[in-house]
């Protein structure tokens, strides 16, 4: 070794580098503040439902990571309610597939098109009252139905417009597949993500299942073979695993989800004093739930009141009447297609407490509607005590605007919207 060679090797600094430390097996709490706060500036995501008093609940509408069960007996309008809040969440810019196991894909489009059609008609409600199933079997367009050329007319073009408000505003969002015997969540998983990929889109998915209990357990690590079939035998345990599910891939995709559920035996027959939480099947469906409305209709708003005395924000009889438009009571075709009162109760709100509101229902048409005083009740109401307005949140919505034959826009008189917000989400 020469010496400008064993100079340059006496000089040269050695650095020993230590061995990166491993990344802790946990999120520090400080960090998710900060992920919070940081959210706070983001667009407020979600879709509305287009009902003033259950957006009030849901501090704006469905968003992600919601559960929201629809719960009663049956007759009273769960699936009604399922398909209004599946065609507004399309309505308004967002994505709704809607999984049923008790009705035909077409049965669903007759009661979209009733809803359309009966917000289309002369809100003096002397026009023909034509229901779902006059649209679903096409009786409304038969002369045996309607002998009068100038009525069928009147109702025929009425089924034009409402088509081709559904096919411009809702149908381009609004996906309706049926599920088939031994479905699986893991099945609707692969459901959303091919509507995803046909739609190109990316923002809020609106899920619907109706009703949850005719889906089975997927497989999932060791819960295979003998050990699946056994959860799927057990309908407590089979439930349990299904909504599990269900509020994994709610957390886990940029979906909100809502379901039917029957109520237990007991509480359908009135012996049950509980809240509206007993759920069939499992105590995991109410304990998953983020929200939980069960129903209650009735032509009769006293007697209405009268089986909704106990529950936290019961309503009074007047205040059911108030929450209901006026013409509920005046309108011809909607009494002929079973117009009644509805009450639905929250029995469990995580952001928020529980509360009741009121509005109309009409059977035939597939349509809930409100009335001039739609906003929830938190505490039990006395007869003759006025229900305090509130207003809902002003949140930014990051979805397109509602449209503007909405039915609570055409035949409420003296109702003002607030602006929607639009974005450039599709």
């Amino acid at each position: 070794m020469n010496e400008e060679t064993e100079d340059a090797f006496e000089t040269r600094d050695v650095i020993a580098t230590a061995p990166d430390a491993p990344p802790p097996p946990f999120k520090p709490s400080p960090t998710i503040h900060s992920e919070m706060e940081a959210r706070w500036s983001e667009p407020d995501v979600f879709a509305k439902t287009g009902m003033r008093g259950l957006d009030a609940m849901l501090h704006g509408g469905l968003r992600r990571g919601e559960c929201v069960a629809l719960a009663g007996s049956a007759g009273h309008g769960k699936s009604s309610l399922a398909i209004q809040l599946a065609l507004e969440a399309a309505r308004s810019g967002g994505v709704a597939i809607y999984c049923t196991a008790e009705m035909a894909p077409d049965e669903i489009l007759a009661r979209a098109t009733a809803r359309e059609m009966f917000s289309l008609a002369d809100p003096s409600g002397t026009g023909w009252a034509v229901g779902f199933g006059e649209v679903l079997r096409g009786h409304h367009l038969e002369g045996r139905t309607i002998t009068s050329d100038t009525v069928q007319t009147e109702v025929l073009q009425r089924y034009i417009d409402a088509r081709e408000v559904l096919h411009r505003d809702v149908y381009p969002h609004f996906i309706v597949r049926p599920l088939a015997g031994g479905a699986t969540i893991a099945n609707v998983a692969d459901l959303v993500a091919a509507v995803r990929a046909a739609l190109s889109f990316t923002g809020l998915v609106v899920l619907v299942i109706d009703p949850l209990q005719r889906l089975f357990a997927s497989e999932m690590g060791a819960r295979s073979g003998k050990a699946l079939e056994a959860v799927n035998a057990n309908e407590t345990e089979r439930v349990s695993a299904v909504v599990g599910e269900l509020k994994a891939l709610a957390d886990s995709q940029n979906l909100a989800a809502v379901f039917t559920s029957d109520t237990t035996k007991a509480s359908a027959s009135g012996v049950s004093v509980g809240d509206g939480l007993e759920l069939r099947g499992s105590y995991q469906l109410a304990h998953l739930a983020t929200v939980i409305l069960t129903m209650r209709t009735d032509i009769d708003a006293q007697q209405l009141a009268k089986r909704t005395e106990g529950l936290a924000g019961a309503l009074d009889e007047d205040t059911i009447r108030r929450s209901a438009p006026t013409w509920l009571r005046t309108r011809s075709d909607a009494g002929k297609l079973g117009a009644r009162y509805a009450l639905l109760h929250c029995a469990k709100n995580r952001n928020g407490p529980p509360a009741s509101f009121a509005m109309g229902f009409v059977p035939g048409a597939g349509l809930f509607v409100e009335g001039e005083e739609s906003t929830p009740s938190t505490s039990p109401s006395k007869a003759k005590t006025k229900t305090p307005k509130t207003k809902a949140p002003t949140i930014a919505v990051h979805l397109s605007a509602m449209d503007s034959k909405r039915v609570a826009d055409e035949i409420i008189a003296n109702t003002k919207t607030e602006p929607v917000e639009e974005s450039d989400t599709p």
